[in-house]
């Protein structure tokens, strides 16, 4: 999550928003939260509470040593009262009440803890595990409404079976599949989901006053890439730019010792998270096609 006087993007971990900052009166990068210089002009001009390989289930944060939810959720009420103290209650009310919100999150929560690792899978099915994600957005969204959040950006589900991770991890499962394949029980679980997180969705906003939330839908965009990457100007959806293994199945740093020359040929660029071109064509959908409906 990070903070603007005009956006608040919320846990993001698609950060939709971070490519087109600029075009937003963003800074071009934000500081985080628990940055020890933070200032009190970082605390209006925008911070960033986002952290990477969490969800809203506890365990899945667990596993990737990342703050989980109701972390993140303390710290932003901190910042609410922090901000108070630079702005007053007044201005700190507005601009939060004002604030885009914009919520990212749930992919984790399947990929690596549900299908991947398999944890939640020996407790729950996938029904129950759906339902499960689904209470913890609803209490979420509850309580960020309390502090005074009114409008909402939240995005679905992508096709999980896509993802270089999913379909290298399993295609020891399925030898008969072709490599590189979707893996279509994993989509249609995204689908699934996404369904019902806008019956979710629908139902706070006919009980909670003055709420706005608009979905935003990423299936059907990646998907169109991943299927149709020449139609978007990209070379190559089967594998990553970065990574190991057949499709570059790996999460990359500075020390990768495979990427490939040119990203923006890539619909993906590591195991898990698209490219920038990725970011910025779902980013241009949610300016254009968003914004116009919160505001």
């Amino acid at each position: 999550m990070y903070i603007h006087s005009k956006l608040i993007p919320s846990q993001s971990i698609y950060s939709l928003y971070l490519y087109k900052a600029e075009t937003l009166g963003l800074k071009e990068t934000l500081p985080a939260y628990l940055d020890p210089t933070l200032t009190s002009q970082d605390m209006i001009t925008g911070v960033s509470f986002a952290s990477g390989g969490s969800g809203y289930d506890n365990l899945t944060a667990e596993i990737a040593s990342a703050l989980p939810l109701w972390k993140q959720m303390q710290h932003f009420k901190d910042y609410r009262r922090r901000l108070a103290d630079v702005v007053g209650e007044k201005n700190a009310s507005d601009i939060i009440r004002n604030a885009l919100f914009i919520c990212s999150m749930g992919t984790n929560d399947f990929v690596i803890t549900y299908f991947t690792l398999q944890i939640r899978r020996a407790q729950m099915n996938i029904e129950q595990y759906q339902d499960f994600i689904l209470k913890q957005a609803n209490n979420f969204i509850q309580e960020i409404y309390k502090e005074g959040a009114r409008k909402l950006l939240f995005v679905g589900l992508p096709p999980m079976g896509c993802l270089p991770i999913v379909r290298t991890l399993t295609l020891n499962q399925f030898i008969n599949r072709r490599i590189g394949q979707c893996l279509e029980e994993q989509n249609q679980v995204a689908l699934s989901y996404n369904e019902k997180l806008k019956s979710v969705l629908e139902r706070l906003m006919h009980r909670f006053l003055g709420l706005k939330i608009v979905y935003r839908d990423i299936y059907e965009v990646v998907s169109e890439m991943v299927y149709n990457p020449e139609k978007h100007g990209f070379d190559i959806s089967g594998r990553a730019c970065c990574g190991t293994g057949m499709i570059g199945a790996g999460l990359c740093n500075q020390n990768a010792l495979f990427v490939c020359s040119d990203a923006s040929k890539y619909v993906f660029w590591d195991a898990i998270h698209p490219t920038q071109k990725v970011y910025e064509i779902v980013a241009k959908l949610a300016i254009d096609r968003d914004l116009p409906r919160l505001f």
